[in-house]
């Protein structure tokens, strides 16, 4: 029986790694959540109108596809461009539930929209290990 158990834990994985993909999963919806907030305040106050809220909404998701796998890619040894890809997709799955949930529509110019969040995430886990490598 505590074969079969070891057995299936090393199967599913270290958890440390788990815990560590979701902390910077974490931290990059937080960053997306009050980012929102800081945006829907300034509508509000009538401080941001019109393209002005587009723009900062794109910056906002932009940096939180590159933030987690950023802090990622600073944690690993090697291959940021697969942690990034990890980081980047997990995030794109929760998006894409969202958007699914509430806007209930698919298409390819969301698609490719998903791939560039998906590359800036490579881009983010490649340069976290850079940042890794120049404190060694």
């Amino acid at each position: 029986m505590d074969i079969f158990l070891f057995d299936t834990y090393s199967k599913l994985g270290d958890s440390m790694k788990w815990k560590k993909y979701l902390k910077n999963i974490g931290i990059s919806s937080s960053f997306l959540i009050l980012g929102n907030f800081f945006i829907s305040f300034l509508s509000y106050f009538s401080l941001l109108r019109g393209n002005g809220i587009v723009i900062l909404e794109g910056i906002i998701l932009f940096l939180t596809f590159f933030i987690g796998p950023y802090l990622q890619g600073k944690e690993n040894i090697k291959y940021g461009f697969l942690e990034g890809l990890k980081v980047g997709f997990l995030l794109i799955v929760v998006l894409f539930l969202l958007n699914y949930a509430f806007y209930q529509e698919f298409s390819l110019r969301n698609l490719l929209y998903y791939g560039i969040l998906l590359f800036l995430s490579m881009f983010g886990g490649m340069v976290g290990i850079s940042r890794r490598k120049e404190k060694k």
